[in-house]
């Protein structure tokens, strides 16, 4: 982090801390105007925060679309048993009906 300008103002130092271009360029990316930052600590602090929150959305994403997949295999796998079971008892259905004599 560089300091850039310091002027005096009413006996009060005044330090203004600017943005490095990487940072301004990360601002603008998340959608947020860098003037709008006061130092590159905050603006840093700030992005992190972004990051973290899409990370997490990410991750939550993620596994509901795994529940999701789940959840439709679930449905497959469970009308394959269904038509499994009803093969099997329409076979033995016949059986019987062939030793009967039907």
């Amino acid at each position: 982090m560089s300091i850039n300008n310091i002027g005096s103002l009413s006996g009060f130092i005044v330090i203004q801390d600017r943005l490095s271009e990487q940072t301004r360029r990360k601002l603008i990316a998340l959608g947020i105007d860098p003037s709008t930052v006061s130092s590159e600590s905050e603006a840093l602090r700030l992005i992190e925060a972004i990051e973290r929150k899409k990370e997490v959305q990410k991750v939550d994403n993620e596994s509901n679309s795994k529940n999701t997949v789940s959840e439709e295999e679930e449905v497959s796998t469970k009308k394959r048993n269904e038509e499994a079971i009803f093969s099997m008892l329409n076979m033995s259905a016949n059986v019987n009906k062939f030793i009967l004599g039907l």
